[in-house]
Protein backbone atom coordinates (compact mmCIF):
# COMPACT_ATOMS: atom_id res chain seq x y z
CA UNK A 1 0.00 0.00 0.00
CA UNK A 2 1.35 3.37 -0.87
CA UNK A 3 2.27 6.02 1.76
CA UNK A 4 0.91 9.62 1.03
CA UNK A 5 1.86 13.02 2.96
CA UNK A 6 -1.51 14.02 3.70
CA UNK A 7 -3.54 11.49 6.48
CA UNK A 8 -6.81 11.29 4.28
CA UNK A 9 -5.61 9.79 1.41
CA UNK A 10 -3.55 7.37 3.57
CA UNK A 11 -6.78 6.90 4.83
CA UNK A 12 -8.72 6.37 1.94
CA UNK A 13 -5.38 3.95 0.72
CA UNK A 14 -6.48 2.03 3.89
CA UNK A 15 -10.14 1.58 3.19
CA UNK A 16 -9.63 0.61 -0.52
CA UNK A 17 -7.06 -2.03 0.69
CA UNK A 18 -9.97 -3.48 3.24
CA UNK A 19 -12.81 -3.89 0.17
CA UNK A 20 -10.42 -5.46 -1.39
CA UNK A 21 -9.30 -8.51 1.01
CA UNK A 22 -13.23 -8.98 1.41
CA UNK A 23 -14.12 -12.34 0.61
CA UNK A 24 -16.38 -13.25 -2.24
CA UNK A 25 -18.19 -15.66 -1.06
CA UNK A 26 -19.22 -13.86 1.83
CA UNK A 27 -20.85 -11.49 -0.77
CA UNK A 28 -22.39 -13.52 -2.99
CA UNK A 29 -23.88 -15.31 0.06
CA UNK A 30 -25.25 -18.83 -1.28
CA UNK A 31 -25.38 -19.91 2.03
CA UNK A 32 -29.16 -18.00 1.80
CA UNK A 33 -30.14 -20.38 -0.90
CA UNK A 34 -32.96 -18.45 -2.53
CA UNK A 35 -32.20 -15.12 -0.89
CA UNK A 36 -28.89 -15.20 -1.69
CA UNK A 37 -26.82 -12.46 -4.18
CA UNK A 38 -26.14 -14.75 -6.61
CA UNK A 39 -28.44 -11.57 -9.25
CA UNK A 40 -25.64 -9.05 -8.08
CA UNK A 41 -22.88 -11.57 -8.43
CA UNK A 42 -21.63 -9.92 -11.97
CA UNK A 43 -22.02 -6.01 -10.13
CA UNK A 44 -19.90 -7.44 -7.69
CA UNK A 45 -16.94 -8.49 -9.05
CA UNK A 46 -17.35 -5.50 -11.39
CA UNK A 47 -17.32 -3.27 -8.65
CA UNK A 48 -14.04 -5.26 -7.26
CA UNK A 49 -12.14 -4.83 -10.22
CA UNK A 50 -12.67 -1.67 -10.02
CA UNK A 51 -11.51 -1.28 -6.96
CA UNK A 52 -8.15 -3.20 -7.84
CA UNK A 53 -7.79 -0.57 -10.72
CA UNK A 54 -8.51 2.23 -7.92
CA UNK A 55 -5.58 0.72 -5.90
CA UNK A 56 -3.02 1.00 -8.74
CA UNK A 57 -3.75 5.01 -8.93
CA UNK A 58 -1.68 7.84 -7.48
CA UNK A 59 -4.22 9.67 -5.26
CA UNK A 60 -1.62 12.52 -4.83
CA UNK A 61 -2.35 13.70 -8.49
CA UNK A 62 -6.20 13.75 -7.69
CA UNK A 63 -7.52 17.77 -7.41
CA UNK A 64 -9.78 17.87 -3.71
CA UNK A 65 -13.44 17.31 -5.70
CA UNK A 66 -11.79 14.30 -7.62
CA UNK A 67 -10.56 12.92 -4.55
CA UNK A 68 -13.95 13.15 -2.66
CA UNK A 69 -15.76 11.49 -5.20
CA UNK A 70 -13.05 8.67 -5.17
CA UNK A 71 -13.54 8.71 -1.13
CA UNK A 72 -17.33 8.75 -1.12
CA UNK A 73 -17.63 5.59 -3.90
CA UNK A 74 -15.18 3.78 -1.44
CA UNK A 75 -17.42 4.37 1.09
CA UNK A 76 -20.58 4.00 -0.32
CA UNK A 77 -18.44 0.01 -1.94
CA UNK A 78 -17.80 -0.27 1.96
CA UNK A 79 -21.14 0.41 3.24
CA UNK A 80 -22.44 -2.17 0.61
CA UNK A 81 -20.58 -4.97 1.01
CA UNK A 82 -20.71 -4.42 4.76
CA UNK A 83 -24.97 -5.01 4.36
CA UNK A 84 -24.20 -7.84 2.10
CA UNK A 85 -22.40 -9.55 4.19
CA UNK A 86 -24.45 -9.11 7.65
CA UNK A 87 -27.57 -9.65 5.87
CA UNK A 88 -29.84 -11.61 7.88
CA UNK A 89 -33.64 -13.00 6.56
CA UNK A 90 -34.27 -13.27 10.62
CA UNK A 91 -33.72 -10.22 11.58
CA UNK A 92 -34.66 -8.08 8.44
CA UNK A 93 -36.84 -5.25 8.84
CA UNK A 94 -39.56 -5.78 6.40
CA UNK A 95 -39.48 -8.87 4.26
CA UNK A 96 -36.54 -10.66 3.41
CA UNK A 97 -37.01 -10.81 0.07
CA UNK A 98 -37.43 -7.01 -0.08
CA UNK A 99 -34.74 -5.76 1.61
CA UNK A 100 -32.39 -8.57 -0.36
CA UNK A 101 -33.57 -6.99 -3.92
CA UNK A 102 -33.23 -3.66 -2.52
CA UNK A 103 -29.54 -4.29 -2.16
CA UNK A 104 -29.21 -6.33 -5.43
CA UNK A 105 -30.27 -2.68 -6.31
CA UNK A 106 -28.00 -0.96 -4.82
CA UNK A 107 -25.36 -3.02 -6.29
CA UNK A 108 -26.43 -2.20 -9.90
CA UNK A 109 -27.11 1.34 -8.55
CA UNK A 110 -22.95 1.49 -7.36
CA UNK A 111 -21.92 0.08 -10.86
CA UNK A 112 -23.65 2.49 -12.66
CA UNK A 113 -22.51 5.56 -11.11
CA UNK A 114 -18.59 4.41 -10.75
CA UNK A 115 -18.40 4.90 -14.48
CA UNK A 116 -19.00 8.41 -13.96
CA UNK A 117 -17.32 8.51 -10.67
CA UNK A 118 -14.00 7.15 -11.17
CA UNK A 119 -13.54 7.94 -15.04
CA UNK A 120 -11.74 11.04 -14.25
CA UNK A 121 -9.47 9.40 -11.78
CA UNK A 122 -8.77 6.74 -13.98
CA UNK A 123 -7.35 8.83 -16.75
CA UNK A 124 -5.47 11.38 -14.23
CA UNK A 125 -3.78 8.85 -11.74
CA UNK A 126 -3.53 5.71 -13.25
CA UNK A 127 -0.17 4.59 -14.02
CA UNK A 128 1.17 4.65 -17.31
CA UNK A 129 2.92 1.95 -19.59
CA UNK A 130 6.30 2.91 -18.75
CA UNK A 131 5.66 3.89 -14.93
CA UNK A 132 4.20 0.21 -14.64
CA UNK A 133 7.77 -1.06 -16.98
CA UNK A 134 9.71 0.76 -14.67
CA UNK A 135 8.45 -0.48 -11.55
CA UNK A 136 8.52 -3.88 -12.65
CA UNK A 137 12.27 -3.60 -13.71
CA UNK A 138 12.93 -2.26 -10.29
CA UNK A 139 10.62 -4.84 -8.92
CA UNK A 140 12.83 -7.66 -10.44
CA UNK A 141 15.77 -6.31 -10.16
CA UNK A 142 15.04 -6.39 -5.82
CA UNK A 143 13.84 -9.85 -6.58
CA UNK A 144 17.13 -10.55 -8.11
CA UNK A 145 18.93 -9.33 -5.65
CA UNK A 146 17.24 -11.03 -2.94
CA UNK A 147 17.05 -14.33 -4.96
CA UNK A 148 20.64 -13.84 -5.47
CA UNK A 149 21.36 -13.57 -1.77
CA UNK A 150 18.73 -16.04 -0.02
CA UNK A 151 20.89 -18.61 -2.93
CA UNK A 152 24.40 -17.36 -1.27
CA UNK A 153 22.37 -18.31 2.39
CA UNK A 154 21.36 -21.61 1.20
CA UNK A 155 24.15 -22.41 -0.42
CA UNK A 156 26.68 -21.45 2.88
CA UNK A 157 23.68 -23.31 5.28
CA UNK A 158 24.08 -26.50 2.79
CA UNK A 159 27.92 -26.58 2.87
CA UNK A 160 27.58 -26.31 6.97
CA UNK A 161 25.38 -29.09 6.88
CA UNK A 162 27.15 -31.39 4.65
CA UNK A 163 30.46 -30.80 6.98
CA UNK A 164 28.14 -31.31 10.29
CA UNK A 165 26.81 -34.46 8.35
CA UNK A 166 30.02 -35.53 6.90
CA UNK A 167 31.62 -34.95 10.31
CA UNK A 168 28.83 -36.72 12.21
CA UNK A 169 29.42 -39.84 9.23
CA UNK A 170 33.07 -39.88 9.74
CA UNK A 171 32.37 -40.33 13.66
CA UNK A 172 29.71 -43.12 13.28
CA UNK A 173 31.95 -44.98 10.75
CA UNK A 174 34.96 -44.85 13.35
CA UNK A 175 32.95 -45.69 16.40
CA UNK A 176 30.88 -49.02 14.09
CA UNK A 177 34.54 -49.87 13.63
CA UNK A 178 35.19 -49.46 17.30
CA UNK A 179 32.17 -51.41 18.40
CA UNK A 180 32.52 -54.00 15.40
CA UNK A 181 36.52 -55.13 16.88
CA UNK A 182 35.37 -55.32 20.06
CA UNK A 183 32.47 -57.37 19.68
CA UNK A 184 35.05 -59.70 18.19
CA UNK A 185 37.30 -59.78 20.48
CA UNK A 186 34.44 -60.46 22.90
CA UNK A 187 33.55 -63.63 20.90
CA UNK A 188 37.35 -64.90 21.54
CA UNK A 189 37.00 -63.74 25.02
CA UNK A 190 34.03 -66.10 25.42
CA UNK A 191 35.73 -68.83 23.56
CA UNK A 192 38.45 -68.66 25.85
CA UNK A 193 36.57 -68.63 28.77
CA UNK A 194 34.72 -71.72 27.84
CA UNK A 195 37.95 -73.69 26.88
CA UNK A 196 39.33 -72.40 30.13
CA UNK A 197 36.44 -74.21 31.99
CA UNK A 198 36.76 -77.37 29.96
CA UNK A 199 40.71 -77.63 30.62
CA UNK A 200 40.03 -77.68 34.21
CA UNK A 201 37.43 -80.44 34.23
CA UNK A 202 40.18 -81.94 32.11
CA UNK A 203 42.59 -81.47 34.69
CA UNK A 204 40.79 -82.64 37.34
CA UNK A 205 39.95 -86.04 35.46
CA UNK A 206 43.03 -86.80 34.20
CA UNK A 207 44.29 -86.13 37.69
CA UNK A 208 41.58 -88.17 39.19
CA UNK A 209 42.46 -91.32 36.94
CA UNK A 210 46.40 -91.19 37.32
CA UNK A 211 45.83 -91.26 41.33
CA UNK A 212 43.04 -94.25 40.60
CA UNK A 213 45.12 -95.67 38.62
CA UNK A 214 48.28 -95.43 40.99
CA UNK A 215 46.01 -96.84 43.86
CA UNK A 216 44.60 -99.90 41.86
CA UNK A 217 48.29 -100.46 41.22
CA UNK A 218 49.47 -100.69 44.34
CA UNK A 219 46.68 -102.61 45.76
CA UNK A 220 46.87 -105.30 43.01
CA UNK A 221 50.53 -105.09 43.64
CA UNK A 222 49.84 -105.78 47.41
CA UNK A 223 47.12 -108.55 47.16
CA UNK A 224 49.57 -110.73 44.85
CA UNK A 225 52.16 -110.08 47.16
CA UNK A 226 50.30 -111.70 50.15
CA UNK A 227 47.82 -113.66 47.93
CA UNK A 228 50.49 -115.34 46.06
CA UNK A 229 50.25 -116.99 42.58
CA UNK A 230 47.32 -118.73 41.27
CA UNK A 231 47.28 -122.79 42.02
CA UNK A 232 47.40 -123.18 38.53
CA UNK A 233 48.47 -122.25 34.73
CA UNK A 234 44.93 -121.32 32.82
CA UNK A 235 43.89 -119.20 36.60
CA UNK A 236 46.97 -118.02 36.32
CA UNK A 237 46.46 -116.60 32.49
CA UNK A 238 43.26 -115.65 33.00
CA UNK A 239 44.05 -113.45 35.74
CA UNK A 240 46.71 -111.91 34.04
CA UNK A 241 44.51 -111.51 31.33
CA UNK A 242 41.53 -109.81 32.74
CA UNK A 243 44.35 -107.46 34.26
CA UNK A 244 45.82 -106.61 31.09
CA UNK A 245 41.90 -105.85 30.40
CA UNK A 246 41.62 -103.59 32.89
CA UNK A 247 44.39 -101.65 33.27
CA UNK A 248 44.83 -100.96 29.53
CA UNK A 249 41.32 -99.71 29.68
CA UNK A 250 42.06 -97.05 32.73
CA UNK A 251 45.33 -95.89 31.06
CA UNK A 252 43.76 -95.48 27.75
CA UNK A 253 41.11 -93.49 29.89
CA UNK A 254 43.95 -91.75 31.15
CA UNK A 255 45.83 -90.62 27.99
CA UNK A 256 42.60 -89.57 26.40
CA UNK A 257 41.86 -87.24 29.75
CA UNK A 258 45.39 -85.77 28.64
CA UNK A 259 45.17 -85.60 25.62
CA UNK A 260 41.61 -83.52 26.41
CA UNK A 261 43.57 -81.54 28.75
CA UNK A 262 46.44 -80.76 26.01
CA UNK A 263 43.74 -79.42 23.53
CA UNK A 264 41.60 -77.26 25.46
CA UNK A 265 44.31 -75.61 27.15
CA UNK A 266 45.90 -75.19 23.37
CA UNK A 267 42.70 -73.40 22.44
CA UNK A 268 42.28 -71.47 25.55
CA UNK A 269 45.82 -70.05 24.65
CA UNK A 270 44.89 -69.21 21.15
CA UNK A 271 41.39 -67.60 21.77
CA UNK A 272 43.73 -65.67 24.12
CA UNK A 273 46.27 -64.37 21.60
CA UNK A 274 43.27 -63.50 18.95
CA UNK A 275 41.47 -61.56 21.70
CA UNK A 276 44.39 -59.71 22.96
CA UNK A 277 45.40 -59.17 19.52
CA UNK A 278 41.65 -57.23 18.68
CA UNK A 279 41.65 -55.24 22.05
CA UNK A 280 45.43 -54.00 21.12
CA UNK A 281 44.70 -53.18 17.26
CA UNK A 282 43.00 -50.16 17.99
CA UNK A 283 45.94 -48.72 19.79
CA UNK A 284 48.86 -49.71 17.36
CA UNK A 285 46.58 -48.21 14.15
CA UNK A 286 46.27 -45.34 15.76
CA UNK A 287 49.88 -44.46 16.59
CA UNK A 288 50.49 -44.88 13.06
CA UNK A 289 50.45 -42.35 10.74
CA UNK A 290 51.42 -43.51 7.43
CA UNK A 291 48.93 -46.20 5.57
CA UNK A 292 51.82 -48.55 5.15
CA UNK A 293 52.56 -49.02 8.46
CA UNK A 294 48.69 -49.48 9.21
CA UNK A 295 48.50 -52.54 6.56
CA UNK A 296 51.02 -54.51 8.37
CA UNK A 297 49.74 -53.95 11.74
CA UNK A 298 46.33 -55.08 10.05
CA UNK A 299 48.31 -57.84 8.34
CA UNK A 300 49.74 -59.22 11.44
CA UNK A 301 46.23 -58.74 13.38
CA UNK A 302 44.86 -60.53 10.54
CA UNK A 303 47.57 -63.36 10.74
CA UNK A 304 47.07 -64.36 14.74
CA UNK A 305 43.58 -64.37 13.86
CA UNK A 306 42.81 -66.53 10.52
CA UNK A 307 46.39 -68.54 10.61
CA UNK A 308 47.52 -71.43 13.08
CA UNK A 309 49.34 -70.57 16.02
CA UNK A 310 51.51 -72.86 17.63
CA UNK A 311 51.11 -72.68 21.14
CA UNK A 312 53.25 -76.13 22.15
CA UNK A 313 50.59 -78.04 23.47
CA UNK A 314 49.92 -80.46 20.87
CA UNK A 315 52.57 -82.69 18.97
CA UNK A 316 53.89 -81.29 15.95
CA UNK A 317 53.88 -77.23 16.79
CA UNK A 318 56.79 -75.40 16.34
CA UNK A 319 57.53 -72.19 16.26
CA UNK A 320 56.22 -70.12 12.80
CA UNK A 321 59.90 -68.49 11.63
CA UNK A 322 60.08 -64.82 10.05
CA UNK A 323 57.47 -63.16 11.97
CA UNK A 324 59.89 -61.60 14.33
CA UNK A 325 61.58 -59.62 11.81
CA UNK A 326 57.78 -58.08 10.48
CA UNK A 327 56.94 -57.67 14.33
CA UNK A 328 60.61 -55.63 14.84
CA UNK A 329 59.65 -54.10 11.56
CA UNK A 330 56.39 -52.55 13.15
CA UNK A 331 57.76 -51.50 16.39
CA UNK A 332 60.27 -49.48 14.79
CA UNK A 333 58.29 -47.61 12.33
CA UNK A 334 55.88 -47.02 15.42
CA UNK A 335 58.84 -45.49 17.41
CA UNK A 336 60.18 -43.24 14.46
CA UNK A 337 56.65 -42.06 13.48
CA UNK A 338 56.66 -41.07 17.50
CA UNK A 339 59.71 -38.96 17.01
Amino acid sequence: MPVYKEPRRNTLAGQIESVIASDRDRLIRQDLADLSFKDAEENIDRIRRFMLRLRLCDLDLLSENKFQKCNRFVSDVQTLFGSLQSFSPAQARGAPQGERNQLVQQCQTIFTESNERLVTPFAIAAPTLQETDQEVRLLLESAKANSNQVLADIKSESEKAKGEIDETLRKVRSATGAIGIEKQAEVFKNAAAEHESARSRSLKTTAGLGIATGILLLINWGVAYYVGPPSSSVALIQLTVAKLLFFSLLLSALVWSGKNYKSHQHNYVLNKHRQNALETFQLFARGADDVETKSMVLLQATKSIFSPQPTGFLSGDRDSEGDSPQILEIIRSLSSASK
